[in-house]
């Protein structure tokens, strides 16, 4: 069962905290938030998440805005040994990557926008 925006928000409430300093700390939040949603997207709670998996999520929560084909890219892109499994630390650095100049706050909107 898919975990709703509300309850993906109360699991955040707090881990970011506005005056996080940059290294170790900010990057421990920040891991944690993403764990979060990966486990959110792992409907079947294998720890992996599987071409179908990946675009079911996709398709169910951006109806009509996102193709199947930049779907099969966007999970090529987090799947980095090509095995068509994303793994919970693929997800994390993939994730990380693409969000390394956001601000906390941007940062968080990002993860629950995308959690919708």
């Amino acid at each position: 069962q898919r975990a709703s925006r509300e309850e993906i928000e109360k699991k955040f409430s707090g881990m970011v905290k506005p005056d996080a300093k940059e290294g170790a700390a900010r990057r421990l939040q920040r891991d944690k938030i993403i764990d979060v949603v990966f486990e959110a997207l792992d409907d079947n709670r294998n720890e992996m998440l599987e071409l179908r998996e990946f675009r079911d999520q996709f398709l169910d929560r951006f109806k009509g805005e996102i193709s199947e084909s930049r779907i099969q890219k966007l999970f090529e892109e987090y799947d980095k040994n090509g095995d068509w499994k994303i793994s919970k630390q693929e997800f994390r650095e993939h994730t990380l990557k693409i969000t390394d100049k956001y601000n906390d706050a941007a940062f968080l909107k990002y993860m629950v926008d995308n959690m919708n």
